[in-house]
């Protein structure tokens, strides 16, 4: 027993040290969503209002709801390429090409980008006077366009400099899944005359649905967060049209001073992360 209170009181520093940073944090910014505390009107204080944060978010912010239809866009639409190339990237190189290692290599560079480096790199690409895409779109179109200031087509400008950065990791996790799965099914099916597609659609893909919903958590729950990419490429802008809610968050916090209320848009937030997260656990739990 001697021995075992010992080590509980080793560990006991690391532990302390960890809550410290984790739980505090968590517990002290949830209950500031119950106080209305401005920093730049210090004189009102920090008064209790209970819910009217959350209120006021759900019933009358509209900023809310538009920077989280943006962070549902750029989740779908980020979710959908980076499954669909990095999966078809997967098959292409799950097999014995020449030069397969070096490929792989080269494909899973992105990964280990920075993104402050990914974000000033796209940045530089979308530039409108610059830019090496209008200087593709010139020559190909004749035409040039505001990749970083258009309405209409910012939103793809992000998702295209999202999709390069995680993309590799969706196929990193793909080709592991694909090169676990046992031969002798898919080599059975091929006997009996079932096309690749076939083979794919009811072999290849139910045998993978594991690995990918576990790669579909991990993304979820990125994106729902996405901030970095669209901070160096936008800031949120033009207007609102790329701002994210964790965007929207930081906004509240440090540029409008209102704390009390950011941390009630984050803690929604965290809500609506965990709620679909559970659902995707469900999932692997039933697999």
């Amino acid at each position: 027993m001697r021995r075992e209170y010992f080590s509980l009181i080793l560990v006991l520093p690391c532990v302390i040290y960890l809550l410290s940073l984790t739980v505090f944090p968590l517990i002290y910014s949830f209950g500031l969503t119950f106080f209305s505390w401005d920093l730049a009107q210090p004189a009102l204080g920090r008064p209790f209002v209970g819910l009217d944060n959350y209120k006021k978010i759900i019933i009358n912010d509209m900023r809310f709801w538009v920077t989280l239809g943006n962070t549902l866009f750029f989740l779908s639409a980020s979710l959908a390429a980076e499954f669909a190339i990095g999966i078809g990237v997967a098959l292409l190189m799950n097999r014995e090409i020449k030069g397969g290692s070096i490929i792989r290599v080269v494909l899973l560079i992105p990964l280990f980008v920075p993104p402050i480096v990914i974000g000033a790199i796209w940045r530089m690409i979308f530039n409108e006077l610059y830019g090496v895409m209008n200087y593709l779109s010139y020559i190909v179109a004749g035409i040039r366009l505001n990749w970083l200031t258009d309405p209409n087509i910012v939103k793809l400008t992000v998702v295209v400099a999202d999709v390069w950065e995680w993309t590799p990791f969706v196929f990193l996790v793909s080709l592991a899944g694909l090169m676990s799965i046992p031969q002798a099914p898919l080599e059975a099916a091929e006997i009996d005359g079932a096309s690749k597609v076939q083979i794919f659609r009811y072999i290849t893909l139910p045998l993978l649905k594991p690995v990918l919903i576990i790669v579909l958590l991990i993304r979820v729950m990125d994106l729902f967060k996405l901030f970095d990419v669209i901070w160096l490429l936008t800031y949120g802008g033009p207007g609102i049209a790329t701002e994210t809610t964790s965007l929207y968050a930081f906004f509240t916090a440090f540029s409008y001073f209102r704390l009390g209320y950011a941390s009630a848009i984050s803690y929604i937030l965290l809500f609506i992360i965990a709620l679909i997260s559970t659902a995707i656990i469900r999932m692997i739990r039933r697999r």
